[in-house]
């Protein structure tokens, strides 16, 4: 399958309307977790990368140092490893899948996984969307 028409079938088996495939990523919301979903012709695979979010301000760096244990154990990452971008300090998990390993159900399963990913280290820093970095503290 190619990766426009993979793209269409993904976004309507969750039920949102078709992304196109020009130029750039397709970025594909679920949950309130954008997905990004970029063709790397030049190694004929797809990248995912869900976004995660900011550590806290209030935060002591251990959501890094979480995230980059989880990866070293590679466990909790079901094939996707946890990043934070160097520019913005936003944490993300990634994957990089052949796409002639890839059909709508394998597809799938990997943007279940890291949107069930994403959503877990959403939890883990500890802010709660919606809600400023101050008041999730004094939830606590």
């Amino acid at each position: 399958m190619q990766y426009g028409e993979l793209m269409d079938s993904l976004a309507s088996k969750y039920g949102l309307p078709p992304p196109g495939t020009g130029e750039g990523a397709v970025v594909l919301d679920f949950n309130d977790i954008p997905v990004s979903f970029i063709e790397d012709e030049r190694t004929d695979s797809l990248l995912l990368h869900a976004l995660i979010g900011e550590e806290p301000s209030f935060g002591d760096g251990s959501v890094r140092k979480e995230a980059l244990k989880a990866n070293a154990a590679l466990r909790e990452t079901v094939g996707a490893a946890l990043c934070q971008d160097p520019e913005t300090s936003k944490f993300a998990a990634v994957q990089s899948i052949p796409l002639s390993m890839l059909d709508l159900d394998s597809l799938s399963a990997a943007v279940d996984a890291i949107v069930a990913l994403a959503a877990d280290w959403r939890a883990r820093l500890g802010a709660p969307w919606g809600r400023t970095p101050l008041e999730a503290h004094n939830m606590v």
